[in-house]
């Protein structure tokens, strides 16, 4: 039964529907780099690099703290190529160098959301606003593996129920389900957008409704008049502020005279 989702997906799974269907079939020998980056992409390493930060991906990269060179190499594939396999016998750093890659896309997808509010230009295939999907083997892996994450990020949704990490257990789909629901965070409230919703959709009818009302007015003044409507018409959508604001002394000097009111759509025109 855990694995009958998988084995569906499989089953009606085709050519066409297959990601990376030329890599994985064979169909090519050599694998592009991953569509986020170019040339001129800055990978930010943070502090796996030593004395720098960040890094050019065509450019020699410096030595990374933290990795021997088995492992710094599969780390570089890893950003030079769209699909990377790496493999190594237990206790070889796997975990180590997929945190490792995990941490500098993280890094570096917060340097591009940073620039990207400071010019108006958008990177196509950026990082931005992208998430990042982690699968493992056991759900013992998944938690150490996101744990270690948890300090570069906290926006983490964890999926399955067989998690036993308390620090992990609020990640979890379910306890999210259940904030949203329960409306634990008002912000983020099932309810609360509910409402929210109901709020501004018989806001919105109620002012269709008054333009509607006041449209049907004037077009009735449009056809009863035939000629320069008065301003008086204007009462059906001007505020009392700006239609009484006709009538006193005007930047060209019009007042009025004996207490009588003069057209001033009449005068101007």
């Amino acid at each position: 039964e855990a694995y009958s989702h998988t084995l569906s997906v499989l089953q009606d799974t085709t050519e066409s529907s297959l990601p990376f269907t030329d890599i994985l079939l064979g169909a090519v020998n050599t694998c592009e780099p991953p569509r986020y980056v170019d040339e001129n992409t800055v990978l930010n390493i943070g502090d796996i690099g030593r004395d720098v930060s960040e890094v050019r991906l065509v450019a020699e990269w410096p030595n990374c703290v933290g990795l021997n060179e088995s492992q710094f190499r599969a780390l570089k594939y890893a950003f030079s190529s769209r699909v990377a396999l790496i493999q190594g016998a237990p206790g070889t750093g796997k975990t180590h160098v997929g945190l490792s890659i995990l941490k500098i896309l993280l890094r570096t997808r917060e340097t591009q959301m940073r620039n990207d509010e400071n010019t108006d230009f958008k990177l196509k295939d950026s990082l931005c606003n992208q998430p990042f999907l982690v699968l493992t083997q056991s759900n013992h892996v998944l938690d150490q593996f996101l744990e270690l994450i948890m300090s570069e990020e906290r926006n983490i949704v964890r999926i399955g129920s067989r998690s036993e990490s308390e620090r992990i257990k609020s990640h979890s789909l379910s306890e999210i389900r259940k904030i949203f629901w329960r409306g634990d965070n008002p912000s983020v409230s099932v309810m609360n957008l509910r409402n929210a919703h109901a709020k501004v959709k018989r806001e919105l009818e109620r002012i269709e409704k008054i333009i509607d009302k006041y449209g049907r007015e004037f077009q009735h003044a449009i056809k009863t008049f035939k000629t320069i409507i008065s301003e008086e018409i204007l009462k059906i959508v001007a505020s009392k502020k700006h239609f009484n604001s006709l009538y006193d002394t005007h930047q060209a000097g019009f007042k009025v005279v004996m207490n009588k009111r003069q057209s001033m759509c009449d005068i101007w025109l």
